[in-house]
């Protein structure tokens, strides 16, 4: 399956200044981006990012095992969003390094423990994560009544000129 994540670059500027910042407690920043989703005529799913929604500074709970460890009212925030929008959401963090970013263990512990909430709010949305770095990204989509997760082959950031990223894993 084919999935496509398309953001404007004010959008990818927008994220990646609030994921630099640093925080007294965590170390790493992590966040939701709101997209909009379709499906293509051969099954595929394109995303729109919307909207990135941060999580605020007293939502991160001291870890030292972890990057950044976040609290019940942080996803809360989010789930809530996503019941107000007919939003998919993709959980974001970023890996401060150039080529593409591949997640850790707890990278995807955190997603198969994290996602499935999304469908008790919206369930027949795909709903995901994302990982950025300086200059790539990599993401997994899970998509409803579909086994296995679906790699983010193709990411669109749309500025001028138009940039174009695509995923190891899908060549």
């Amino acid at each position: 399956m084919k999935v496509h994540l398309k953001l404007t670059s004010s959008l990818l500027r927008e994220i990646q200044s609030d994921l630099r910042r640093p925080h007294p407690v965590a170390f790493e920043r992590v966040g939701f981006l709101a997209c909009r989703g379709g499906w293509t005529d051969d099954g595929g799913v394109v995303l729109i990012a919307r909207q990135f929604l941060p999580v605020d500074d007293v939502e991160y709970a001291e870890d030292e095992h972890v990057g950044a460890r976040i609290t019940a009212q942080a996803v809360r925030f989010a789930l809530q969003h996503a019941y107000h929008e007919p939003d998919c959401m993709l959980f974001v963090h970023e890996h401060a390094h150039t080529g593409e970013p591949r997640p850790s263990r707890v990278d995807s512990d955190c997603w198969r423990e994290l996602v499935p909430n999304f469908w008790h709010v919206r369930p027949s949305l795909p709903h995901g994560a994302l990982i950025l770095s300086e200059d790539s990204a990599f993401g997994i989509l899970w998509v409803p009544a579909v086994r296995q997760p679906a790699l983010i082959t193709d990411f669109t950031i749309v500025s001028w000129p138009l940039q174009r990223w695509t995923s190891e894993a899908s060549r």
